[in-house]
């Protein structure tokens, strides 16, 4: 023990810590995710951070920096030297902030109390940045497969989790700052080990008390057969200059050809015809002009109305309306009886679409069916937490969600959507065209899975357990992050008192 506190206490340790640190971060946001290494992370960062010199903090935003444009290439889409350097400055610029905060705020105590003051603040900022790119990359994504603890989501939301984790590093680092007296090792210890094995034991009885699934429903995911990525690739330029041009006319070239058309309408009617009551497009299943879209709506209404089945359907459409620019990246739902019963555009378009896809009105679409409630988001919208409010607030029971990924982010993205789905207790059935196609049941379970990039299907057959029902988390939504902040902003006043004195 004298040895660990020798160590410790020498300059090379903080550099040591802060080498580590950012070695474990390359370990949890790319394709392949090793839980263990998000409690790493911050423990080991955290012993920098608190120890570093102000100056030395450049240090920490460089080494973040590299960790950033390393497991950011799960979200460059088209692996740009730019977008990945920009993505990793982001990135650094978030952590930084954490830790620089944090340190601002710290105060050598003996009290126990201060030891949520880091995971309450590191809470806090994640909050603020998933409002604003949603949840990819926070710290709980990592932790879907530790099973009893990602239950914990269900009261908390999955920042809960991060808390975890992050109230793990501060407890390891208060004692250690107290030369690992055994009084602060046992404190310590055993009331982080006490909270840590009740969550555990919380989330093996949800596991083990599962109720009986009495009514399923077949559904059914159609991928299109439009590549959106290649046409991004072969048509760069003329993107670019819509982009800068809204007003040109979109090139007859984007849009999908008849035989496209053809084969969707087919494998659609194919699907109803097996017997699925739900079945779901992909989003930007087609490209279509105001003919085309015209025509297909009018064949799938035949489809639903012939079938009793609902349809939606999901499209890239050239705008007719007095938006700003020139597509629209929308989903329309077809009744039973073969008429419309919402339409959706897209809230929240990826930067990649900004420059040519008009933003939706972020309100969700409801339909209360004879199998439940249903609603309906695209792809990136299923990432942010205002869209989920809404859903849990309206009781949503079977959210619809078109997606098109690629296929290092595909993955990742697929467990963040079991995720929400576990946190919120409701059915997911979420068609992709370039990535896994999933049915989700409440506990986040895979009903059924199709990859696209392992399999020439395109449709994606499923019985859904019809046994929705919403968590603590859903019926009450941020209270914990509430909590969070709230002792957040006591620490800024305590802290400020302390300065001066008052």
């Amino acid at each position: 023990m004298e040895k660990l506190k020798i160590f410790i206490k020498n300059k090379a340790f903080i550099y040591i810590a802060l080498f580590l640190g950012c070695i474990s971060l390359l370990f949890i946001g790319q394709e392949k995710q090793y839980g263990i290494f998000a409690w790493l992370a911050p423990l080991f960062l955290l012993q920098f951070s608190r120890r570093a010199k102000p100056l030395q903090f450049l240090n920490l935003f460089f080494f973040l920096v590299v960790a950033g444009v390393i497991t950011q290439k799960t979200h460059n889409l088209f692996n740009d030297p730019v977008i990945g350097l920009i993505n990793g400055v982001i990135y650094a610029f978030v952590n930084t902030a954490v830790y620089l905060t944090d340190r601002l705020l710290f105060i050598k105590s003996q009290k126990f109390l201060q030891t949520l003051v880091f995971p309450s603040l590191s809470v806090a900022i994640e909050v603020l940045v998933t409002s604003v790119l949603g949840t990819s990359g926070i710290l709980a994504q990592s932790q879907f497969s530790f099973t009893p603890l990602a239950h914990l989501s269900t009261i908390t939301g999955i920042h809960g989790i991060s808390f975890v984790i992050f109230w793990f590093a501060s407890i390891i680092y208060w004692v250690s700052e107290n030369d690992f007296k055994s009084f602060f090792v046992k404190r310590g210890l055993i009331v982080f080990g006490a909270v840590f094995i009740g969550i555990l034991c919380f989330g093996f009885i949800r596991m083990a008390s599962q109720s009986e699934v009495k009514h399923y429903l077949k559904v059914a995911t159609v991928s299109g057969p439009f590549d959106l990525h290649q046409l991004a690739k072969n048509e760069k330029d003329a993107l670019l200059q819509l982009g800068e041009n809204p007003n040109m006319k979109i090139p007859s070239s984007f849009f999908s050809s008849d035989t496209d058309i053809s084969i969707q309408l087919s494998n659609t009617k194919k699907a109803a015809e097996s017997g699925a009551k739900i079945i779901v497009w992909n989003e930007a299943a087609l490209l279509l002009n105001q003919k085309q879209l015209s025509s297909v709506i009018a064949e799938v209404k035949k489809i639903a109305g012939t079938f009793n089945t609902y349809i939606l359907i999901a499209f890239f459409e050239e705008n007719s309306s007095a938006a700003p620019k020139p597509i629209n990246n929308k989903s329309i739902l077809i009744g039973q009886d073969g008429t419309i019963v919402w339409e959706y555009k897209k809230a929240h378009p990826t930067p990649a679409e900004m420059p040519i896809v008009n933003s939706g009105d972020s309100v969700l679409p409801i339909h209360d069916s004879e199998y439940g409630r249903i609603s309906n988001v695209i792809c990136y919208d299923y990432d942010f937490p205002s869209l989920l409010k809404q859903a849990n607030k309206k009781n949503v029971e079977i959210m619809l969600v078109p997606a098109y990924d690629w296929k290092e982010f595909a993955p990742m993205h697929s467990k963040m959507a079991q995720f929400e789905t576990l946190q919120s207790g409701r059915l997911l059935i979420r068609s992709n065209g370039n990535g896994i196609n999933a049915v989700i049941d409440k506990y986040g379970k895979v009903v059924s899975e199709l990859n696209t990039f392992s399999s020439n299907d395109r449709i994606l057959y499923a019985n859904l357990p019809l046994n929705a029902s919403p968590t603590v988390y859903a019926r009450i939504g941020n209270v914990f992050v509430i909590l969070c902040i709230s002792f957040f902003i006591l620490s800024i006043v305590f802290r400020i008192k302390s300065l001066f004195k008052f």
